[in-house]
């Protein structure tokens, strides 16, 4: 039941050290998920870095929606670890511990070198469910015409996520476009493809195979929230 996604937060400190955050919606469709970037960035922009405790790697959090659920744990301590933002089927892997249906959204957010308080650098991308792909049943039946024939198989942009998801209706055009401006004037920055479909599944199959191979040795160590202890 529900419109289930996911979004992975991926911080990365000025020493390049990164730590990841799994979250679940499950209506996340339509622009809850633009929402939830919105969301983080504002947090970021007035991050409090003179407070106590202050880390910059400390699990990130959504502040105008309980609808998120922190699912962190639920993925291997090893599969968090192997995190690439670089390495697209690293951070699709991570996907296969959700409970999905309607895809999911990445946000990388790396903190400044120079001055901790200036806004962090962002890149988000967006995936498509396997409940958005086209599909043609046995009967002839065509659902999704002109969507993509595989999930979670490349970056989507804001626009074609906007148009390919079950809640496009909300994602509508002239909502995007406003979503749009508000990246580009704050230089957040997308992810771009540099692989095929194609080359990626082949990509996560491997990734998939190689992690089963590291079960049978170590066992399947979940991870701990922050920390990765």
């Amino acid at each position: 039941m529900g419109q289930r996604t996911q979004v992975l937060v991926i911080k990365e400190n000025k020493k390049g050290e990164r730590k990841a955050t799994f979250f679940h919606h499950q209506w996340g469709i339509g622009r809850a998920m633009y929402f939830g970037l919105l969301d983080l960035f504002m947090q970021d922009y007035y991050k409090d870095i003179f407070r106590k405790g202050y880390d910059y790697l400390s699990p990130a959090r959504f502040g105008t929606s309980e609808k998120y659920s922190d699912i962190t744990a639920d993925v291997p301590r090893k599969v968090l670890e192997d995190i690439d933002p670089h390495q697209f089927a690293t951070i699709a892997h991570v996907f296969d511990w959700g409970d999905n249906n309607n895809g999911g959204m990445v946000v990388y957010m790396k903190e400044d070198k120079e001055y901790d308080y200036y806004t962090s650098d962002f890149k988000v991308g967006f995936l498509l469910g396997p409940e958005d792909t086209h599909r043609v049943y046995d009967n002839g039946e065509e659902y999704n015409i002109g969507n993509d024939d595989e999930s979670f198989a490349r970056w989507l942009t804001p626009e074609e996520y906007g148009k390919m998801n079950v809640g496009s209706d909300y994602s509508d055009e002239k909502f995007v476009r406003i979503f749009m401006r508000f990246c580009r004037y704050f230089g957040i920055k997308f992810f771009k493809n540099i692989s095929t479909p194609e080359e990626n599944l082949a990509d996560i199959t491997e990734l998939r195979n190689e992690f089963k191979e590291y079960e049978k040795t170590f066992g399947d160590k979940r991870s701990i929230p922050y920390g990765y202890n």
